[in-house]
């Protein structure tokens, strides 16, 4: 997501990343897909003048009017004989009032 930010601010910056995360994670397109495929997809919509709707791995994120992230989801994995395995729990949290 940070580095979609940098796409859609043309510059490799910290001010570029602050300046369009919040835009590129709510209130356009949902593009399909993680990883290389994904990326390609979402950056390509960026320079012709797309929006998105970005969900990251872990789900949904968004922002409040601050640029504060307004909930966080988290997965538990248990290491079991020597694999790793989903637990069932999805722990949510809010962060903005």
């Amino acid at each position: 997501m940070h580095a979609l930010a940098l796409v859609a601010g043309k510059a490799s910056t910290k001010d570029a990343i602050k300046a369009n995360l919040k835009a590129v994670a709510a209130g356009g397109v949902e593009v399909e897909g993680y990883g290389v495929p994904g990326f390609r997809a979402a950056a390509e919509r960026l320079k012709i003048g797309g929006d998105l709707d970005l969900d990251g791995v872990s789900g949904a994120l968004d922002f409040d009017d601050n640029g504060d992230v307004k909930q966080a989801q988290y997965v538990t994995w248990k290491v079991k004989g020597g694999k790793l395995e989903n637990q069932p729990t999805v722990l949510r949290f809010g962060f903005s009032n």
